[in-house]
């Protein structure tokens, strides 16, 4: 009764009420069972995790995601499914909202070395990742030199992708443009493709 109290005020975006429920449970000793889930496989923090991500989520769900985790309830990475990290979808979301969710993730203590879902390298290497979830990412600890399981650097793998603002980002924090994959393809040779690429396109290349 107590966790479906509490999901009524995060699902109304109601922060005051949250936070008023969160102190009187804690002045009164109440011990909330924050690991139960629902029919749904979700736990209270999954519950408030999956509203302030929806496509409709408001900036008073994101505030409750903050409130949970700073009055009490613990990160736990599975809280929306089991076996799935939930902050993975924060940092390979799109938007400012993503960005925030990110960081009260990212400070709440999800790990900034996970790998990135279905794959076997770090998600600072997705190209889904964003250049100020990369920023967020570096913060926490995530390693700008790690490679894949193709030899690629952090940087060569943006190339390739064409995903040209997070290679500018990886050149600025010193990642040797020069480290060759496992191929021997390099960055140059990744820009000279894609350069012919364009060329055989008949479209011009982004700035």
């Amino acid at each position: 009764a107590n966790l479906n109290t509490i999901v009524k005020a995060i699902d109304a975006g109601d922060t005051t009420a949250l936070q008023t429920l969160l102190a009187s449970y804690q002045a009164n000793g109440t011990t909330l069972n924050v690991a139960e889930r629902d029919r749904s496989g979700e736990t209270l923090l999954g519950f408030a995790a999956t509203r302030a991500m929806d496509y409709d989520g408001t900036i008073d769900k994101v505030a409750a995601l903050r409130i949970l985790l700073q009055n009490g309830v613990p990160y736990a990475a599975d809280a929306k499914k089991v076996g799935e990290d939930w902050s993975f979808e924060a940092l390979t979301g799109g938007g400012d909202k993503f960005v925030e969710i990110s960081a009260i993730a990212l400070d709440a203590g999800a790990n900034a070395k996970q790998k990135a879902r279905h794959d076997k390298y770090p998600i600072i290497m997705s190209y889904e990742v964003n250049v100020r979830n990369l920023r967020l990412l570096v913060k926490h600890g995530a390693d700008v030199r790690v490679v894949n399981e193709q030899g690629e650097t952090t940087l060569l793998n943006m190339v390739r992708f064409k995903k040209f603002p997070e290679a500018l980002f990886f050149l600025q924090q010193g990642v040797d443009p020069g480290i060759a994959a496992s191929d021997g393809r390099t960055v140059q040779s990744e820009l000279e493709k894609g350069v012919k690429e364009y060329e055989s396109q008949q479209r011009p290349m982004e700035p």
